[in-house]
């Protein structure tokens, strides 16, 4: 199928998840007059490498006129109150985009700031306080846009390092190593909302159509609106992370914050990471969202626990199943590798592959004992194991494969879950 739209950059990034809900395809950009910045074509192949990056996305095209499905008459049903986004999809008889999921990714995150400043000369509020900004967080902060953008804003608000970026698919990358962009209604601000990266948003009041709710998401309208200290956005970039797995997983929200931090401190660390037993993948898209640029490797029947475990009580054969198409639909934005099957037949034997995270959780002796046998001798050193169900009465097998292979002395157990570093 073929898509047309034109405008500004952020109205294509906006558009793109409905294109994802209808299929996908290859997209056509074409210049309009009722936009203020026309497509040509050194913008469509500044786009390109990023656009094609979308699974979704097949080609990308310059065409002086659309052709396909012309996604630009949404502008002839504009609603003020909505996002953009919103409109797009009300205009398509879609549902609307998902606050908590991401829509886009990068092949490579490069965290060069925790902070990101982008601002335009558009869309500008004087009500907004960026001197206040600028004092929280400048210490940690880098500038993305053109030049002029990053002069205007060094002369106006205050210095602040400049890094040049040779095409959309570099500056995006960048964008999506940060912990917080703050932006005024650029197309930046669209970016980090397709990936899912906390934001501060300057909001200019006669064109507020940039809200979406969620956590990591602050507005500022008026000069005492609140912001986050920056002494809080790890908590807050944890909490973001953590919530792309609700209605996919059964593992609580603490226990995935745990799993978060572990995958973040060992980042540094050589070799990839892997999960035994994913379920409908909740717990996979939080381990690779803090580390995406490793492979995750998941391995998981997707037909339910293979067999009752030796104490007969707790989970059964078949408990936790789980349709594995939903799961790559819903997984497709990660760095992943699904694994079907019975574990360890379906691990890769003869490869000298070495990990720095695994995440076991397989419910019964047999399978968690074959998941630590199989892991063990080939964890970098540094690296982590946590285990779940550890010490559940649910579960007694997961503790006595443990028991068994003699790791418990180096275990940290917190509630119903442990781990250690090797």
């Amino acid at each position: 199928m073929t898509f047309s739209c034109s405008g500004d950059i952020g109205d294509v990034l906006a558009v793109l998840p409905h294109i994802r809900h209808l299929g996908g395809g290859n997209l056509c950009l074409f210049p309009s007059e009722r936009t203020g910045n026309r497509m040509t074509p050194e913008r469509v192949a500044n786009l390109r490498p990023f656009l094609l990056q979308q699974p979704y996305i097949t080609a990308v095209e310059w065409t002086p006129d659309p052709v396909g499905m012309n996604l630009d008459q949404w502008r002839n049903h504009y609603r003020r109150g909505l996002n953009l986004s919103d409109m797009m999809a009300d205009f398509l008889s879609v549902p609307r985009v998902d606050r908590i999921q991401p829509w886009l990714r990068v092949d490579e995150v490069r965290p060069e700031a925790r902070i990101i400043f982008a601002r335009s000369p558009r869309y500008n509020n004087r009500q907004v306080d960026w001197q206040r900004v600028y004092s929280e967080y400048h210490t940690e902060a880098v500038f993305l846009g053109t030049p002029e953008e990053h002069a205007t804003f060094v002369e106006t608000i205050g210095p602040v390092t400049y890094i040049p970026t040779s095409d959309y698919l570099e500056l995006a990358r960048i964008v999506a190593g940060a912990e917080l962009v703050c932006v005024n209604q650029t197309s930046i601000r669209w970016l980090a909302e397709g990936l899912k990266v906390p934001v501060l948003v300057e909001v200019a009041t006669d064109v507020d159509n940039t809200n979406f709710e969620r956590i990591g998401a602050h507005y500022l309208r008026r000069h005492r609106d609140d912001i986050p200290t920056i002494y809080s956005l790890e908590n807050i970039y944890y909490r973001a992370i953590v919530q792309r797995a609700v209605g996919h997983t059964v593992l609580s929200e603490d226990r995935l914050e745990t799993i978060a931090r572990l995958v973040r401190s060992v980042e540094d660390l050589e070799g990839d990471m892997a999960e035994l037993g994913c379920y409908k993948g909740g717990s996979a898209a939080v381990i690779s969202s803090v580390n995406p640029n490793k492979t995750l490797h998941i391995f998981d029947t997707f037909q339910g626990i293979p067999e009752d475990d030796v104490y007969k009580v707790g989970h059964k054969r078949g408990d936790f199943a789980a349709d594995i198409a939903s799961v790559r639909k819903y997984l497709e934005l990660y760095n992943v590798r699904l694994y079907p099957g019975v574990f360890p037949d379906t691990a890769p034997k003869d490869d000298d592959r070495r990990y720095c995270f695994v995440h076991i959780d397989a419910d019964i002796y047999s399978s968690t004992k074959a998941g630590l046998s199989y892991f063990l001798p080939r964890m970098i050193e540094g690296g982590v194991v946590v285990l779940d169900d550890y010490g559940w009465s649910a579960c007694p097998g997961v503790q006595q494969a443990v028991e068994e292979l003699a790791v418990q002395p180096c275990l940290c157990v917190e509630g119903q879950h442990a781990w250690f570093r090797v």
